[in-house]
């Protein structure tokens, strides 16, 4: 096992939120290629906390969760905006046109946006 100072590691120590002082260690041990297993010295676990490092992910490895947050808020905002704006927006100059006598009843029909889709894929990109 190699000792090295948090300062020195400060992404792993910030991966690991440890909330001690900057003076505490970590133990960052690695396995041997032989089947022995490495253990601290005894005289090291009794004198001050320390904490072993058993994983650590790699930073290259965030960009999908990264990507479906980014790609999941879009989807949010984008269901939102059409629920609040576009499809009120497109209904009232549609009832507008009508009410100015420049389109029948028949293509009132046909530029009217069911507003019930929009919640519906509201609802899916909330779930």
């Amino acid at each position: 096992c190699r000792r090295r100072t948090s300062s020195s590691y400060a992404m792993i120590a910030s991966s690991i939120k440890n909330t001690h002082q900057s003076s505490h260690f970590i133990n960052y041990c690695r396995r041997p290629l032989s089947s022995t297993t490495a253990t601290p010295p005894k005289q090291q676990q009794q004198d001050d906390p320390t904490y072993t490092l058993l994983f650590h992910r790699s930073p290259s490895r965030s960009t999908p969760p990264r990507a479906m947050l980014g790609i999941s808020t879009f989807n949010l905002s984008y269901w939102t905006w059409y629920v609040a704006d576009f499809t009120p927006s497109v209904n009232a100059a549609a009832q507008s046109k009508l009410a100015l006598g420049q389109i029948d009843a028949e293509t009132l029909d046909i530029l009217l946006i069911d507003p019930k889709m929009g919640y519906v894929g509201l609802g899916v990109s909330l779930a």
